[in-house]
């Protein structure tokens, strides 16, 4: 087990378990510890969580439970350029408790800024910044297009997909192609849980 948090940009950082405040990682159990999985076969896992009776935080628990591949002695290795490679899996599955009270969705947009684009790249790069106000774990997709003040034209960059616990705050990087030239109408575009939830937010821009 790990706790873990996002940072500002939205990536993971694992900490000891029973770290943070939020941690639910003393109240899982597995089934086993090791398991051993045939070549082509399959194993089961149970994890189990015993949420404790005088829980007096209403606010969203979780942790990390990693599934680590074992290194073994006999474990052969892949020859690549003379090189020998191990190659090992671990995987990380999110465990969270949500208290039953916590019913309210709700991201919102604190900011909308121009900076430089990193390496001296052609062009410039907006910051989307967006925080979790509801309650509940949220998924979203942020968008961003440009909007031409003259001509009308209309430039819609790749859409970036955020998952944020309550109280969480996160930028989310755009980088502006080097051509796009003129005065401008940058619009972000939220998508929150399902299509109906919707905020958009608005700012001038000039390249």
């Amino acid at each position: 087990m790990n706790d873990w948090y996002r940072d500002s940009i939205g990536q993971k950082v694992y900490l000891a378990p029973n770290s943070t405040s939020r941690s639910n990682a003393g109240w899982i159990k597995t089934s086993a510890n090791v398991i051993n999985i045939p070549p082509g076969g399959s194993q089961e896992l149970i994890a189990t969580m015993q949420v404790p009776q005088n829980l007096k935080n209403d606010s969203i628990s979780n942790s990390m439970l990693m599934l680590t591949q074992i290194a073994k002695q006999e474990d052969r290795y892949l020859k690549q350029n003379n090189v020998g490679i191990k190659v090992l899996f671990e995987f990380a599955l999110h465990v969270y408790f949500t208290p039953a009270a916590n019913k309210t969705e709700n991201l919102d947009f604190v900011a909308i800024d121009t900076l430089s684009s990193p390496n001296n790249n052609p062009g410039k790069r907006i910051a989307v910044k967006v925080k979790n106000t509801g309650n509940i774990i949220s998924d979203a997709m942020v968008e961003f297009e440009f909007i031409h003040k003259t001509t009308g034209q209309e430039s819609k960059l790749t859409p970036v997909a955020i998952s944020m616990m309550p109280g969480a705050s996160q930028i989310i990087y755009f980088d502006v192609p080097g051509n796009l030239k003129g005065a401008f109408k940058g619009v972000s575009i939220l998508r929150i849980g399902d299509a109906s939830n919707v905020k958009v937010g608005e700012k001038s821009l000039v390249f």
